[in-house]
């Protein structure tokens, strides 16, 4: 036995020879490449399975396998010999032909098994003899079969055929120009490649190949196609069945289309044999479906006149070879499960070519679509180059033609499909780089030339970018017990790196995986102590590189230490440890109060830090602070944990009071934490009075101190409330109030010639006996316009001016602004008024001392309507104690003229004087102490609240402090004006003399009205 010897290394070869039944199977085991055996000890009769296996390192593959039967091989040589000897052509050796024992036996082929290859077996045998001895072997003699008895095998009909009518020979007049298109793509495969080329021998043999009869050209195809030879290469079938002999399997993918294309374009050419007047045939023999658009070209090739014959195998689309194939397809379409078949279509092919080609009717136009001449107005470019080929890129050359062009336009799109992407180029450029393409892609590339009058037909190609390259370099930076920092070079533009990691016993069902545009990478998250494996791969859209990976150990895990805490404060407090690990990145910090479970918190501590300030807090609170590592989302790997006690809540500093004029003074401080809410201010006399205190929002740092008294020293404290509720200590000052300036009010009698005695006022405290009430209260001329309800009257009286008071005037004034030094218990008050006849019937006080709540302590109260005058005042042990005098006397008051009324107080007793006139007197308590710290009301309502006064005009209101002496001396000069005649009055113009009054005659008046003006005038003239 004999056999073709396998291509690539090999390490002998091993022979089965197994029998379908009864004895033992023989094996054989070749050490040398020799591809030969004998065998012997067979049984001439019986039949036997031949299985030949290529030994390959540790592995054997089937490459062959026959079955046979030796008394049938000796018969089929001695009619071989028969026919050497009288000179005749050896008959073919038919694969389908049965032998006397068994059917289906073939030399030349087998069916291919999964993993098999097809080899030709060969037996020798002249001299097969049965022998019982085992040693007997069967003698090998190698046979050489010459082109002609190829020819003769592969075109000599089937069984199945011969009963359909075999083409012997195929004779036409026409002229035939017929082209073969071979798909030889990977699917394909090296032996039923040899399958194919009998098979095309097998159709080829009837026909009359020469010059000028009919004419065969063949090309090739996978990823590219490529003419094996033209149409005018061979000018006889010899040459043909030479050529298709030792034709060359290529491999590759299937693109139908662009095959198809370069038929039209590359065979079907004047140049390359193709004649104007003959009729063209195509014939297609492929395995699978096309990868491109291939039924737009064959209809191209169908509407240009050429005829299109499909054979299809395995795998090829039936739908796609009917599109493609002319009509009528049950001529042109045919199909075969396996190569092995194909011999079972030499027939039928044959036939139906053999048809066509008798066919003396011609398609119009058949000469006009795919010929080109020599003389193409549009020349294309040649030689198609592909260089600088990456994943992503490439670079297309050309040779130009001899025609200058204006412009290139280049188009490309992959194979499988796309949109087409297009360059447009001056007519200068001999080459492009194509960009932005997809790796591991078979490109479709077309170079076509622009002219005015048209496009050529262009310059086509097939090519492919490479697979994305590896990142190189893979090394790691850094290591800790939780994370790998890893850095690799670079490996193509564009494109981002896949990083997969997993620990060892995780790989399966572990891994994790992150995307990063650099080339490098932080890993954080892993467990201590523990091997990963780490891989990196470039990936750019669906497309991804080889792998590189390396495997790394983490450290061991740390521990944390050294707890403490700094800047303790009422609110917050920095807590602090150490990490052996600098780059852990997993901090939980948490705090909880002792004696409250609900106030509590936690902070993630994310970045390389070793310490975190924890607020808001509560103050003077004891907290349990804990501190704890993770490596990022796995188990807590140490933990600290401690106690701290918050501060006090400070109190502000730096308080500082500024006086300023009038009742009021200034406080400034500076806070004692950013955390204030709210101030509270209190101040107090120290000699004794009311406390004050104001609150101003946490944002201040001044307040106004409303209400201090001339000569007082007080004291200023002010505390902070925080947001925690908390109240801090008091800070506190003391602060002076300043002296009184000079006093306005005071009076000194000054002795005149030829006038009154007139009130003069000096400058001096210490000469002041009272006060001028009507200048505290601004009624006066220059402030009185300024004053709501209060006008000045045109009637003069001893050049003072006369104020009326409206009833909505409001008259107040602080005590302490005109009674700083508060009230002696003897005292006088003394006014000069008028009541209008309209006016309230409503008692008011014409003058009273109101405390902060505005309850009356001290004061005189007209009645209008009982017509009486009442004085009260508080005793010694504060009870209030009132005088009411309803003499006849008093009624007059309220008649509607001008009336001078004292009400003198002292030892126990209050007189009261109308017109210089004493009234009456009663017994009352002793004055006790009036405080300063409320107001003083002139004309105040006593049964009405709010702002309204009793209508008055007045022209004078004092207050004298004095002495028993001083009394005795008023009671004196009251008595001498008393035994004074009757003074006549008028109002217009006076002139007084201690004597009396002397008015002019021009003007008349009531009695009452004299009486009342000699009154004023005596009082002027008792009190200045």
């Amino acid at each position: 036995m004999k056999w073709k010897e396998s291509e690539g290394f090999t390490s002998g070869y091993k022979v089965l020879v197994k029998p379908i039944a009864g004895d033992p199977e023989q094996e054989v085991m070749l050490k040398t490449k020799t591809p030969k055996v004998t065998v012997g000890g067979l049984d001439p009769e019986k039949e036997y399975i031949l299985q030949i296996h290529v030994i390959q390192g540790n592995k054997d593959s089937l490459i062959a396998k026959k079955r046979f039967i030796i008394e049938d091989l000796k018969a089929q040589h001695r009619i071989s010999r028969k026919k050497s000897d009288e000179g005749t052509p050896e008959p073919p050796i038919r694969d389908d032909e049965p032998s006397s024992s068994s059917k289906g036996h073939s030399i030349g082929r087998e069916k291919e098994n999964e993993g098999e290859q097809l080899v030709n077996l060969a037996f020798g045998g002249s001299n097969v003899k049965k022998s019982s001895a085992p040693n007997n072997t069967l003698a090998p003699r190698p046979t050489q079969r010459s082109i002609l008895k190829i020819e003769r095998e592969v075109i000599s009909p089937t069984h199945s055929s011969t009963k359909r009518g075999a083409v012997d020979l195929c004779d036409t007049a026409v002229e035939w120009d017929i082209v073969i298109l071979v798909d030889s793509s990977w699917s394909v495969g090296r032996a039923n490649f040899r399958l194919v080329k009998n098979f095309l021998g097998g159709i080829l043999s009837p026909l009359h190949i020469s010059r000028d009869k009919i004419r065969i050209g063949l090309s090739q195809y996978s990823g590219e196609p490529q003419t094996e030879w033209d149409l005018n290469t061979f000018s006889s079938k010899a040459e043909v069945f030479d050529a298709l002999k030792k034709l060359k399997y290529k491999g590759g993918n299937t693109f139908t289309g662009l095959a198809l294309t370069h038929v039209l374009e590359e065979n079907l050419r004047a140049a390359s044999g193709a004649r104007g007047q003959a009729g063209k045939v195509l014939i297609l023999l492929t395995d699978g479906k096309s990868q491109d658009d291939a039924i737009t070209v064959a209809q191209t090739l169908k509407d240009g006149g050429i005829y299109i014959f499909t054979i299809g195998v395995k795998n090829a689309d039936e739908s796609e070879l009917r599109e493609m194939a002319s009509t009528p397809t049950d001529l042109t379409v045919h199909m075969v499960a396996d190569f092995p078949l194909l011999a079972s279509l030499v027939g039928d092919v044959s036939r139906a070519l053999c048809m066509r080609l008798k066919e003396k009717r011609r398609e119009l136009g058949a000469q006009q679509m795919g010929i080109k001449d020599d003389t193409d107005p549009h020349p294309s470019p040649t030689q198609l180059l592909v260089s600088d080929v990456t994943a992503t890129s490439m670079r297309l050359s050309w040779t130009p033609p001899q025609q200058p062009v204006p412009k290139y336009r280049i188009v490309y799109y992959p194979s499988r499909g796309g949109n087409p992407q297009e360059v447009v180029l001056d007519g200068a450029s001999t080459s492009a780089v194509l960009l932005n393409l997809t790796s591991r892609t078979d490109y479709l590339v077309s170079v076509f030339t622009i002219y005015g009058s048209g496009v050529g037909s262009g310059l086509r190609g097939i090519t492919s970018t490479l697979p994305l390259s590896a990142p190189r370099s893979l090394s790691v930076d850094r290591v800790t017990d939780t994370s790998i920092d890893l850095r690799w070079q670079a490996s193509e533009v564009d494109v981002v790196y896949i990083v997969t990691y997993a620990a060892e016993n995780e790989q399966d069902h572990g891994a994790k995986e992150v995307k990063v545009g650099g080339t490098t990478v932080h890993l954080s998250g892993l467990a201590p102590s523990t091997l990963y494996t780490l891989t990196v791969y470039a990936a750019s859209g669906n497309e991804s590189s080889d792998p590189i990976s390396l495997q790394q150990m983490t450290d061991a895990a740390s521990t944390l230490r050294n707890l403490h805490f700094t800047n303790v404060s009422h609110s917050s407090v920095t807590v602090h440890w150490e990490l052996e690990s600098p780059d852990r990145r997993d901090v939980h910090v948490t705090y909880v109060s002792h004696a409250d479970p609900t106030n509590k918190g936690e902070v993630n501590v994310t970045e390389v830090v070793s310490s975190v300030t924890l607020k808001p807090l509560i103050s003077q609170t004891l907290y349990t602070v804990s501190v704890a590592s993770s490596p990022g989302g796995l188990q807590t790997l140490a933990s600290l944990v401690g106690n701290v006690t918050t501060l006090k809540v400070p109190p502000p500093t730096a308080l500082k009071v500024t006086d300023l004029t009038g009742d009021s003074a200034s406080a400034t401080w500076d806070p004692g934490a950013s955390d204030v809410t709210s101030y509270l201010i209190k101040w107090i006399p120290l000699s004794g009075g009311r406390l004050s205190q104001i609150s101003v929002s946490g944002g201040d740092q001044k307040v106004l101190l409303s209400g201090t008294v001339y000569n007082t020293e007080y004291q200023v404290s002010i505390s902070a409330r925080y947001m925690d509720g908390t109240q801090s200590d008091a800070l506190s000052v003391r602060y002076n109030k300043g002296k009184l300036p000079a006093a306005r009010g005071g009076f000194n009698p000054v002795k005149t010639e030829g006038s009154c005695l007139p009130i003069n006022m000096t400058g001096e405290a210490t000469d002041a006996r009272g006060y001028d009430l009507m200048a505290a209260f601004g009624l006066g001329e220059r402030h009185y316009s300024s004053i709501n309800g209060v006008s000045i009257d045109a009637f003069v009286l001893h050049r003072s001016r006369i104020f009326s008071i409206a009833e909505d005037a409001q008259l107040t004034i602080w005590t302490r602004e005109i009674h700083p030094n508060g009230f002696p218990p003897d005292h006088t008050l003394s006014f000069l008024l008028r009541l209008p006849s309209l006016s309230a019937q409503e008692a008011f006080a014409v003058w009273q001392v109101v405390d902060e709540d505005f309850q009356p302590v001290l004061g005189i109260v007209l009645d209008p309507t009982q017509k009486t005058l009442k004085y009260f005042h508080p005793d010694l042990e504060g009870e209030m104690q009132e005088v009411t005098f309803e003499q006849q006397d008093i009624k007059k008051i309220f008649f509607g003229s001008f009336h001078k009324v004292h009400v003198s107080v002292s030892a126990g007793t209050v007189r009261l004087y109308v017109d210089c006139q004493k009234i009456a007197q009663k017994p009352i308590n002793a004055m006790g102490q009036v405080k300063t710290m409320g107001f003083e009301i002139l004309g105040k309502l006593t049964r009405t609240r709010g702002p309204r006064s009793g209508s008055a005009a007045v022209s004078t209101l004092n207050h004298f402090f004095h002495s028993p002496s001083i009394l005795k001396d008023l009671r004196d000069q009251v008595n001498r004006v008393e035994l004074q005649e009757p003074l006549p009055c008028m109002p217009t113009t006076q002139r007084c003399s201690r004597t009396g009054c002397r008015y002019a005659q021009d003007t008349k008046v009531q009695e009452n009205e004299r009486h009342s003006c000699c009154s004023v005038h005596r009082s002027l003239l008792e009190y200045g």
